[in-house]
């Protein structure tokens, strides 16, 4: 079981998708720049929850 500490991490990220869908977000700055974009909470390198990012 793993329990997050007192350092946690809010950041977005984006997971690739191709294909059509309003949700579909272009950051043309990051590597991977067409897909959806979710927050992730994270803590050492694990991510404890993430939410997908609705216009």
């Amino acid at each position: 079981v793993l329990a997050p500490g007192k350092h946690l991490c809010v950041d977005e990220a984006i997971a690739r998708f191709t294909g059509r869908a309003s949700e579909v977000v272009i950051i043309k700055t990051k590597p991977t720049p067409e897909g959806f974009k979710i927050w992730c909470l994270a803590n050492d390198g694990v991510v404890l929850n993430w939410l997908f990012y609705a216009r």
